[in-house]
């Protein structure tokens, strides 16, 4: 597994899997090999983190700060 830190947050991904793109205000997986095709999607609205997986994708809260995401297919 390896890790990205997102503002005060560590997400744990395969990268034989899954790619990222980071910019101030999101973070957003894609399969690996389909750049169209998102997994997640992490954002902040309101201070909060709001998280959308998208169909195949289901995310491990394994504490407060830490996730792990998790690809079904």
């Amino acid at each position: 597994m390896n890790t990205v830190n997102f503002k005060d947050y560590s997400f744990y991904y395969n990268k034989l899997n899954a790619k990222y793109i980071m910019d101030n205000n999101s973070l957003v997986f894609f399969k690996k090999d389909n750049d169209k095709e998102v997994m997640i999607h992490f954002s902040f609205k309101d201070n909060q983190l709001v998280i959308r997986p998208r169909y195949g994708v289901t995310f491990q809260r394994l504490n407060k700060h830490i996730y792990k995401i998790i690809s079904n297919s």
